[in-house]
């Protein structure tokens, strides 16, 4: 017959005759399956299995006086059942039919036979084991996956991801929500009829207020001040009865703005007075009165005349050149330039016209240019009717120039 391992050599009883007293313990060479598989001498005395035990390779028995010799004989030997290496049973080794459903565990851990196919296979993968290389192209969509199982521990797009338009109407984007799911903000392609192919790259830094995205040419995104050099309406004041002047603080006159402008409209003043300007350097706690301090020279043209007047040396900035303004209102506009940049010397244009239907002064076009000769940066102006006169009527708006 055939045997697994190593076949069994007969007519062979080893025996041991290294073991003496007094015990009462003594290793064997080799483990007997039962106290009946040796034969036990003691002095030539063999002694019945009542007398011993075996475990393994130990031999008990009490009672063999010191230095008494003990005989032992084998009367069979245990074979050793080799421990079969993986992958040595292949398919020839088994026999046709040999592996039936009962040989199979019963666990669920094996699926079904049927036929030549195995149905009813469940896998579940181990967390964290499926990466992008194991999923087709387009195989995930909204169908494949539970709300809120895609968060930020199981997403790592390297280098990218894209999102698909519905291959319709629809463009691919993405939705931003707010903290309770219930609003959200959207950045969205372009429409397919664009053709557009770009790439925008962000800026390193966050910009300072009041900044703008601008782009070099090529998609890369940087913070810039605004450009245009727009207009910008700061202030508006109507001048009614008995009002002395009108005044610009540094609330209006900032940084934010390089030059501005004073939109005149339908202004009156009391008889006798003369609207000029004077300038501060300390937000109107002081204002220039110095016999040189300003130079301006104003052209004026009317019907049957045309003259100019001005003044190198004196103490405000005449604007209307002492024209009528009591009897015809004066509309116009006034410019202010560059106020706030100290080392030069800040300048003023104007372009003025009367109103009325009379004949004299009432028609007139008032054009000039001034100087404020001091390289003080100026933070506040003041427009008088002069030290005779008040405002009765008209409105004055204040704009300032943004930077270009």
């Amino acid at each position: 017959m055939g045997y697994i391992g190593n076949e069994p050599t007969t007519g062979h009883f080893p025996v041991q005759t290294n073991l003496v007293g007094p015990g009462p313990t003594y290793t064997l060479d080799r483990a007997p399956a039962t106290a009946g598989a040796i034969e036990v001498s003691v002095q030539g005395v063999l002694q019945p299995t009542t007398a011993y035990s075996v475990s393994g390779t130990t031999l008990t028995m009490a009672g063999v006086t010191t230095g008494i010799p003990i005989f032992i004989r084998y009367l069979g030997e245990t074979l050793t059942l080799p421990t079969i290496a993986d992958g040595v049973v292949v398919e020839g080794k088994i026999g046709a039919g040999a592996v039936t459903d009962g040989k199979l565990a019963a666990s669920g851990t094996m699926p079904a036979w049927n036929g030549a196919a195995l149905t009813g296979i469940t896998h579940t993968p181990a967390a964290d084991s499926v990466d992008g290389t194991k999923i087709a192209d387009n195989a995930i969509d909204s169908e494949h996956y539970t709300d809120g199982s895609i968060d930020n521990i199981h997403t790592n797009f390297q280098p990218g991801t894209t999102f698909k338009g519905d291959g319709a109407s629809a463009r691919g984007k993405i939705v931003l929500n707010c903290e309770q799911n219930t609003h959200g903000v959207s950045i969205q392609s372009p429409a397919h009829a664009s053709a557009a192919n770009y790439t925008l790259t962000l800026p390193p830094n966050d910009g300072t207020a009041d900044q703008v995205l601008k782009t070099d040419g090529s998609g890369v995104l940087s913070f810039a001040d605004a450009g245009g050099g727009a207009w910008e309406q700061l202030t508006t004041t109507g001048l009614m009865t008995s009002t002395s002047s009108f005044t610009v603080s540094s609330t209006y006159i900032t940084t934010a703005h390089r030059s501005y402008a004073f939109r005149c409209n339908d202004l009156y003043l009391t008889s006798g007075g003369s609207p000029h300007f004077r300038f501060s350097a300390n937000n109107g706690s002081s204002y220039y009165t110095g016999g040189s301090d300003y130079s301006y020279v104003t052209t004026v043209s009317s019907h049957t005349s045309h003259y100019w007047e001005g003044d190198l040396n004196h103490n405000y900035m005449s604007v209307m050149g002492g024209r009528n303004v009591t009897s015809c209102p004066h509309s116009g506009w006034i410019y202010l330039w560059n106020p706030l940049e100290s080392g030069r010397w800040t300048s003023m244009t104007w372009m003025i016209g009367n109103t009325g239907t009379g004949g004299g002064n009432d028609q007139n076009h008032i054009t000039g240019h001034g100087y404020f000769k001091t390289t003080a940066a100026i933070n506040n102006v003041l427009l008088t009717p002069g030290t005779s006169g008040t405002w009765i009527g008209g409105e004055i708006t204040f704009f300032g120039l943004t930077h270009s």
